[in-house]
């Protein structure tokens, strides 16, 4: 009776250590993924500042698709895609400018928060600025660049 017992705790307790070494393991693994270096970070604060200025500011008669050109460099080839690769549109309305750019880092995320000043055409009440947020998920491509994954326009 007592072997059995004894069998049992240390079954009981191999079991336990063995999920405690996963649990830490599984830790160790995620943070290393979500963990950036100070020089990653002013990399891809780099990276969020052109891109955002290049996406939000527009020039009279622009097209939107002729802005691929200066942010493929920035971003993977399915987010050009996806970004890119449908009808195009011009921007009939004057010329809308990014006056602040804030970038926030968070592991491969960065939050931005910018205003634009906006043409008189779309200017409502005394709103000469728009405000907008647009978050950004980061990932490094075979060749330890950090390129854009994902882009979301935040209303």
């Amino acid at each position: 009776m007592n072997k059995n017992k004894g069998f049992l705790i240390s079954v009981v307790a191999v079991i336990l250590l063995t999920a405690i070494l996963f649990f830490f393991l599984t830790q160790n693994n995620e943070s290393k993924t979500d963990t950036v270096n100070f020089k990653d970070e002013v990399a891809i604060k780099e990276i969020a500042e052109k891109f955002t200025k290049v996406m939000y500011t527009m020039k009279q008669n622009e097209s939107y698709n002729s802005k691929k050109d200066r942010v493929d460099s920035l971003i993977t080839k399915e987010l050009s895609k996806k970004l890119f690769e449908r009808k195009d549109i011009f921007n009939i309305y004057g010329d809308i400018k990014v006056t602040e750019i804030k970038v926030n880092i968070d592991g491969t995320k960065a939050y931005i928060d910018l205003k634009q000043e906006l043409p008189k055409e779309l200017v409502t009440d005394s709103n000469k600025s728009k405000s907008q947020k647009a978050e950004l998920d980061f990932i490094k491509d075979s060749n330890d660049k950090w390129k854009i994954k994902s882009f979301k326009s935040i209303k």
